[in-house]
C-alpha cells in the first residue's frame, strides 16, 4: 500500500501588513483521481447553462479545466466543496510562519523550511510514499531531489541524537501543475484555512478556528481539528485536521526494556550480519530505496579490510533499516531479551556515529583489528544468521 501525499504552498498578508507564508499536505491512502474534480466542474457547467446570469470568473475556471480558490466564484467553491467532502479521507497538515524582522533567510529557505516540517508524518509509516508538489520557478524536479535528500539527512541526524524511532522509506516525487486533482483539493483547504487564520488577526492564535470568517467554507467542508498549537517563539501555527476518515497512525515505539551491554565486537558482527542478511532476503517494497545501497556496501565489505569510514556507512544503513523494515519484525512486547539485544545494537550504532570521545574511538579501532583477521580467517562467521547458536567465545553479558 502506498501513501499518497499532495502539497501547496501559500502566503498572505495581513492587515498589519505582516507576510505570513504557510504549507498545506494532505494524506490520503487512495490517488485522488479525477472523478472528483471531473464531477465538481460538471456540475458547474450545469449551473451556467441553468442560470440566465452568470459569473465571469466561471467561464474562466471552466476554460483553464481546474480549480483555483482564490480566483474562483462561490459557485465554484460550493461544487468543488461538495467534491471533496464527498470523496476524500485522511489528514491535513497545514503550518504556518511569521518571519521575524531579524530573519535574514530568504522566503524560497523559508518554504523548504517548513514543507520539511508538514512531511514529517512519513518519518512513522512503513509504506511507499508518492509526493505531489507543483512545479515552481524555484523548485523544479532537481531542486526537488536536492530537498529530499536534505531533509532526510536532517532526520537522520535527529534520530541518532535522540534514538526516537524513525522510518525511512521509498519516496517518489511526482511534479506536476495546478490542474492536477490533489494539487486542486489542497488549494481549496489550504484557502479555507487562510481565511479563518486571516480572520482571528493573529496567525499565532491558538482559537484561530472557532472565529469563522465571511462565506466560512472551512465548515462547509464538514471537517475536524484534531490539533493545533502555536510557538510564539518560532512565530508559527501547526495543525492536522481530519477529513472524512482520519489515516490511522500507529506511531512506532520499543517495549521499555532493561539496559544490556554488548561486548562491542560481538555488537558490530551482528549488525553486519543483519545487512548482509537482507541482501541475501531482499527487501521489502517500502524500503527499496535502500537496495541499492546495500548491494553496494556488502560488495565493499567483502573486500576484507575495512576502515572508519565503511564501518560508519555500516552503522548509517543499519539505523536507517532499523525501523524501516523493521529488523525487529514480528518480536512481541513481551519478548524483553530480544528487545533488549537489538535496542543495544541501535545504541551501539548511534554512539559510534555521533561522538568522538575516547572510549568510542578505541572501540572502533579495536573492531577494525578483529575484523580485518577474523575475516581472513573465518570469513564464514560473518555470512552467519545473527545471533548464530554457532557464535563461540562471543558473548552478551546483561546487566547496566
Amino acid at each position: 500500500m502506498s501513501l499518497h501525499i499532495y502539497v501547496d504552498e501559500t502566503g498572505f498578508t495581513l492587515e498589519t501588513g505582516e507576510n505570513i507564508i504557510g504549507v498545506g499536505m494532505l494524506l490520503t491512502e487512495a490517488p485522488i483521481e479525477n472523478d472528483l474534480t471531473s464531477e465538481a466542474m460538471m456540475e458547474l457547467k450545469k449551473e451556467i447553462k441553468a442560470s440566465d446570469e452568470t459569473d465571469e470568473r466561471d467561464h474562466r475556471t471552466i476554460e483553464n479545466g481546474f480549480f483555483h480558490a482564490s480566483e474562483d466564484s462561490k459557485n465554484a467553491h460550493s461544487y468543488i466543496c461538495t467534491s471533496i467532502r464527498k470523496h476524500i479521507n485522511g489528514n491535513f497538515n497545514f503550518f504556518y510562519l511569521k518571519p521575524s524582522d531579524d530573519d535574514t533567510r530568504k522566503k524560497e529557505e523559508l518554504n523548504r523550511l517548513i514543507l520539511g516540517l508538514a512531511t514529517m508524518p512519513h518519518d512513522q509509516r512503513r509504506e511507499d510514499f508518492e509526493l505531489t508538489y507543483e512545479n515552481r520557478n524555484k523548485f523544479g524536479i532537481n531542486a526537488a531531489k536536492s530537498w529530499l535528500k536534505d531533509h532526510q539527512n536532517k532526520q537522520f541526524l535527529r534520530m541518532i541524537q535522540d534514538g526516537f524511532p524513525t522510518s525511512f522509506p521509498n519516496i517518489k516525487l511526482v511534479e506536476g501543475d495546478k490542474s492536477i486533482p490533489g494539487l486542486q483539493v489542497v488549494d481549496f483547504i489550504l484557502w479555507a484555512i487562510n481565511r479563518r487564520i486571516k480572520n482571528s488577526g493573529n496567525p499565532l492564535d491558538e482559537n484561530w478556528f472557532e472565529k469563522p470568517a465571511l462565506d466560512d467554507w472551512y465548515n462547509r467542508l464538514e471537517i475536524e481539528l484534531m490539533d493545533t498549537s502555536a510557538v510564539n517563539g518560532n512565530y508559527m501555527v501547526e495543525g492536522t485536521i481530519a477529513i472524512g476518515d482520519p489515516l490511522d497512525f500507529n506511531y512506532i515505539f520499543y517495549p521499555k526494556v532493561s539496559a544490556m551491554k554488548i561486548d562491542p565486537i560481538y555488537a558490530y558482527l551482528n549488525i553486519e550480519r543483519y545487512l548482509r542478511y537482507f541482501d541475501r532476503k531482499g527487501l521489502p517494497k517500502h524500503a527499496s530505496n535502500h537496495s541499492k545501497p546495500l548491494k553496494v556496501l556488502i560488495k565493499r565489505l567483502d573486500g576484507k579490510i575495512i576502515g572508519k569510514k565503511i564501518l560508519r556507512e555500516v552503522c548509517t544503513l543499519f539505523l536507517k533499516l532499523f525501523d524501516t523494515i523493521p529488523i525487529y519484525g514480528d518480536l512481541k512486547e513481551t519478548d524483553v531479551d530480544e528487545w533488549a539485544i537489538l535496542i543495544a545494537l541501535k545504541n551501539l550504532a548511534m554512539f559510534w556515529l555521533n561522538t568522538r570521545s575516547a572510549d568510542s574511538v578505541w572501540q572502533i579501532n579495536h573492531i577494525l583489528h578483529w575484523r580485518k583477521d577474523y575475516f581472513i580467517d573465518k570469513p564464514e562467521i560473518f555470512r552467519r544468521y545473527p545471533f548464530s547458536c554457532y557464535d563461540a567465545g562471543l558473548f552478551v553479558e546483561k546487566g547496566v
